[in-house]
């Protein structure tokens, strides 16, 4: 895991969590590659709300509704290694909840 936020709220909620990151460009055939994230909306138990990977562009959001007030987490997972020449990604890490 290389991020993880948590907040605490109230029951029936809905949780959206978007993470964001810079494009690189592929000048062989002119596309865009970008390094893959999973997000994870957990409660306090570890247990799994909501979970998405990016996979065709550099964004990924999931959204979850909080079955009972208490604390839930946030996380940001690396899927595949950097590419080839970068070192990481600046990421631009955005939620709400109802």
């Amino acid at each position: 895991m290389i991020y993880e936020w948590d907040i605490y709220i109230s029951a029936n909620k809905t949780i959206r969590a978007c993470f964001a990151w810079c494009a690189r460009p592929n000048t062989t055939n002119n596309t865009a590659i970008f390094n893959r994230y999973d997000v994870i909306i957990r409660d306090a138990n570890g247990n799994i709300l909501a979970q998405s990977t990016n996979t065709k562009d550099n964004v990924v959001m999931a959204t979850a509704v909080t079955p009972s007030k208490g604390t839930y987490y946030i996380q940001l997972y690396q899927r595949t290694d950097y590419y080839p020449g970068t070192t990481g990604d600046y990421i631009c890490f955005s939620y709400r909840y109802r």
